[in-house]
């Protein structure tokens, strides 16, 4: 298992953020083969990783950064709505800082804060281990 821990002084304030590399996806029968090749167009965001997300989600920003092709709707529930909401769904990779990539075809679009432009969701954290540690103002994750 390959893994990197980060260590923030606010840990408690910020969460779990670090920078991620994202790309558009290759063809799904591609994916394990590319995993090893040079990024196409990319681009270095803030990430935060986030275990009540069930899927990861990119800002708007990042989709129109690397003009990415919507894959479909998806249907999502939220902490702000009742109801499930229809949002866009996009195939990207995620290269984090260990340099592990991970394909995924759940991403969804959404507005997300200021200073953060995706959130790792359990679609991703389901092929990692992470762990959280307060007392020590640190996370790690591996793959």
């Amino acid at each position: 298992m390959t893994t990197f821990t980060r260590q923030l002084a606010s840990l408690r304030q910020t969460g779990p953020i670090l920078e991620v590399v994202i790309a558009e996806a290759p063809p799904a029968g591609d994916a394990v083969a590319w995993r090893a090749v040079a990024l196409p167009k990319a681009v270095r965001v803030v990430a935060m990783i986030d275990t009540g997300a069930s899927v990861t989600a990119i800002s708007s920003s990042v989709v129109q950064a690397l003009d990415l092709h919507e894959a479909g709707l998806a249907l999502v529930s939220t902490p702000a709505t009742t109801e499930l909401v229809s949002m866009r769904q996009f195939k990207i990779a995620v290269t984090f800082p260990n340099g592990v990539r991970v394909v995924t075809y759940d991403v969804v679009e959404a507005a997300l804060g200021a200073t953060v432009e995706c959130l790792i969701g359990r679609d991703v954290l389901s092929a990692a281990a992470f762990l959280y540690d307060g007392r020590a103002n640190d996370f790690t994750l591996g793959f």
